[in-house]
């Protein structure tokens, strides 16, 4: 009802809000038409070719993974999800993901000018799918408190981290002389 009923105050494509409920209407849409849970698609389909087997999904009281937050996965499968990505849907030279979606992921889609800092070590240019975009091609997803997955294509580099602090840009910070 949340999602369906959410007041659209703009023309669709006119502006931005980061906003959790797609994401969660998707993993509900998934299990509806597979028969799977987000995780178990995602298991069958991704991470069994990263070697990944130790991840959870936090559920709604309706039994659907929360699709947006609640993954919690450690550091070293982290990073093989950052490979794919850096290597256009690819590991171990195993095309998982088709080259053309990654590429449609990490392509602008809208940009984020309320939430730009080009003093920032990310600025948030602009969002492609579930991705933040850099002006300078650099992609990342960050999750709360910390987490970070970040691929820079020109250095050919993949950082995570696993923090747990409410005020991230130190983190960042931390980064600054290696990713620019």
């Amino acid at each position: 009802d949340y999602i369906l009923n959410f007041p659209i105050c703009n023309e669709p494509g006119q502006s931005f809000l980061y906003t959790n409920p797609p994401a969660y209407l998707m993993s509900y849409i998934i299990q509806k038409v597979t028969g799977k849970k987000l995780l178990d698609f995602a298991k069958e389909n991704i991470f069994n070719y990263l070697d990944i087997s130790d991840i959870t999904w936090k559920e709604s009281e309706q039994g659907v993974n929360m699709g947006c937050t609640g993954i919690e996965i450690n550091a070293d499968d982290l990073l093989k999800i950052g490979e794919l990505l850096l290597n256009d849907g690819k590991f171990n030279g195993t095309q998982v993901v088709p080259s053309e979606w990654i590429k449609f992921m990490k392509t602008l889609k809208v940009k984020t000018p309320m939430m730009f800092d080009e003093k920032r070590v990310l600025p948030k240019f602009g969002y492609g799918y579930n991705l933040w975009i850099c002006e300078n091609g650099t992609f990342y997803c960050d999750g709360t408190d910390g987490q970070y997955l970040i691929v820079v294509p020109d250095k050919k580099m993949v950082i995570v981290t696993m923090g747990y602090q409410s005020n991230m840009k130190p983190i960042t910070e931390c980064l600054r002389n290696i990713i620019l």
